[in-house]
Order: structure tokens, then sequence, then C-alpha cells
């Protein structure tokens, strides 16, 4: 399998970011909750994409501050990022939490699925023959609550897989299912891991197929990036041993990641996902993409688009 990136982050490099999230607690209170946000919506744009629904960041973050917006209301898209947000806020909430109960992953759930199906909202699936879902929920938590003393991204891979294969609901159990890892990352003091959708190929061959000891190698990865996020919205600049990142959006990368998940876009529809983003500097970062081979144009020159390169 071919991975996204090529190293593994080691502990100095996560933790130093850690570090400094930690601290902003005390003296950045306002720069805090502004880099939370960003991690609310790049946690909630992936986590929709990833389950196999196609939005972009810009209209994430559009849906998540106003609704009356979308051209569609009822479309299933905005009502899971709606929902997000709801389960999202209240996982925060359960984290500062002793113990997490059966109750609270069903609250999860009912805040997330209720715009979706309402009578299933919340609602943990009946027994059958073979399965008791409600006891083997409680059975995995009781299991995470004890199981603190252990390695962080080990705990955090075993909890997601014993959770995905369980899937105690009737729908939404992915969504779920990295909801409990952000609760478990939390409980080590670590903000809610954002797995990129970028590395969607990776995680899906990382679940089919698992070892705990790479999932917990590519939680590594995905926290790392989650820090970075976290980190850039503190208004600090850092640089890891690969990248280098800034504070805010940089543009070059948003347009690339609107490319990979838009194949065949063409530049004036990207323009209106990019309203801050002059027409001219558009045509500019893409020639610059193009020239780096980080996109390629295929079709006729009216009627073709770009995708990201090989």
């Amino acid at each position: 399998m071919q991975k996204d990136i090529d190293y593994i982050p080691q502990d100095d490099e996560i933790e130093e970011l850690r570090q400094r999230i930690l601290a902003a607690k005390d003296t950045e209170e306002e720069s805090l909750h502004h880099a939370n946000e960003e991690l609310m919506t790049h946690f909630i744009y992936n986590s929709v994409n990833i389950a196999g629904d196609r939005v972009s960041r810009v209209n994430t973050m559009r849906t998540l501050k106003n609704i009356d917006s979308l051209a569609d209301p009822t479309l299933k898209v905005a009502l899971e990022i709606l929902g997000l947000r709801d389960a999202y806020t209240k996982m925060l909430t359960i984290a500062e939490q002793s113990a997490i109960q059966t109750q609270d992953v069903a609250d999860m759930h009912r805040l997330f699925y209720r715009r979706i199906d309402e009578t299933a909202a919340g609602l943990i699936r009946p027994d059958t023959e073979r399965r008791n879902y409600e006891a083997e929920l409680n059975d995995f938590l009781q299991w995470l609550n004890d199981n603190h003393n252990t390695e962080c991204f080990h705990t955090a891979a075993t909890a997601y897989r014993r959770y995905i294969y369980m899937h105690p609901f009737k729908g939404g159990n992915g969504h779920l299912a990295r909801l409990i890892l952000a609760l478990t990352m939390h409980k080590y003091r670590y903000p809610a891991i954002v797995i990129p959708n970028k590395w969607k190929a990776e995680y899906d061959a990382l679940i089919k197929n698992y070892d705990e000891d790479a999932f917990a190698d590519f939680l590594r990865k995905c926290c790392l990036t989650t820090l970075n996020i976290a980190v850039s919205n503190l208004g600090t600049t850092y640089s890891d041993r690969k990248t280098r990142h800034i504070r805010g959006i940089n543009p070059e990368t948003e347009i690339l990641e609107h490319i990979r998940q838009n194949p065949g876009v063409k530049s004036i529809d990207m323009k209106k996902n990019f309203p801050k983003i002059s027409y001219t500097k558009m045509t500019r970062i893409i020639r610059a993409l193009r020239e780096e081979g980080k996109i390629i144009f295929k079709g006729a020159t009216k009627s073709g688009g770009y995708y990201a390169g090989e």
C-alpha cells in the first residue's frame, strides 16, 4: 500500500505541539477558541467526505455559520454537517467527565442523527439471536474507561476498531467512531484527531486489513496534522521535518485540495468557492501548481478541467 506521506512523526514533534496548545489555555484564551473552531470545521469537513459525501471546506463553513444560506436546507450533507456540529459540541462536554457512559454515546448519536432520521436517533439496535448491542457497548465503554495507562495511539486505534466493527446504531456509525476516537484522544489531553480525507485510501485499507501497530502509526500522522492546524490558528509558525505551516489559510493548499476533491473542475467554478481570492490570483496559483506538476489539465480548452497530478 502506497503511503500518502512517507514518515511517522516522532514523539518529540507531537509533544512540542501538544504542550504549545496546553499552554495556550492560560494565556491565549481567545486565540485557542479560534483554533478549536477551526479544528471542529476540519473534523466535520473531513468526516463527511470520508463517509462518501462530497462537500468543500468552504461550503462546510458556510453551512456551520448560516443554514439559511443553503439553497436546499434539507440536503443530506447539510444535515450531516449540522448534526456533527451538535455531536462534536456534546463530545467536548463528555470529554470533561471522568468516565464515558452508554447514555453519552447515545446522546451523541441522537444529536447527530435527529435531522436525518428522528425515529432512529440515539436508539441502540435491538437484540438479535446472536448479538446484544447494548451489552457490547457497555463492555466496550468499561474497557475504554479503564484503559488509560497504555500508550494513547494504540488505545485510540483499538477503540476505533472495536467501535467501527460493533456498529451499535442503525446508521451514522462511521461518524460516531470518529467522535469516539476524538473522545479517546481528549482523555490523553490531545485535541480531536482529524483524519484527512486525502488519506482516505490508506485509511480504508487499514480498516479492511486491520493491524493495530499500523493503524496507531497512521493516527500519529493524523495527530501531527491536527496539532499543526491548531497551532497555526494560535498565530504562530511551526516547521516540522517535512512541511512549513503558517497561520491562516494557504490558498495554494486549499485550491489543490479542492481539485483533489472535485476532479475535472474548471477555474471559473473554483472561483465561486474562493470568493476572497481574485480571479487573477487564482489563475496565477493554478499556473504555478501546473508548473510544479501538482495538477494537470485534461480535455479541450472550453470543456476540460483540472485534476490532481499523478
